[in-house]
């Protein structure tokens, strides 16, 4: 069916000059994609990564040791305790803690 005889003027002439401004701007969009899609390296030396562009993220590349083993000390300790409180017991929180979560 054709309701382009039924349709007023007006709306004829918006719905062109909408489309041909959306068109347009598509057109516009596109040759500015098109100029800029090329990536240029101009900084010199190696890639760096997310560490290297956010400062307090930096820090060795490997944890020494001793945090490593503070952390999982905490680590065991907060089990623990969380394992106390549920078993209203110290040994059997201990023993939950080792025993059962050592998996």
């Amino acid at each position: 069916m054709n309701f382009a005889g039924v349709l007023p003027v007006w709306w004829l002439i918006l719905s062109g000059t909408l489309a041909a401004g959306a068109t347009a701007a598509l057109v516009a969009a596109r040759q500015a994609l098109a100029r800029s899609s090329s990536t240029l390296a101009l900084a010199s030396g190696p890639p760096g990564d997310l560490f290297d562009d956010i400062p307090p993220l930096r820090g060795p590349a490997r944890p020494p040791a001793a945090a490593v083993s503070a952390r999982g000390a905490g680590d065991r300790g907060a089990r623990h305790a969380g394992e106390w409180h549920a078993e209203h017991s110290l040994a059997e929180g201990v023993q939950r803690g080792v025993f059962e979560r050592s998996r």
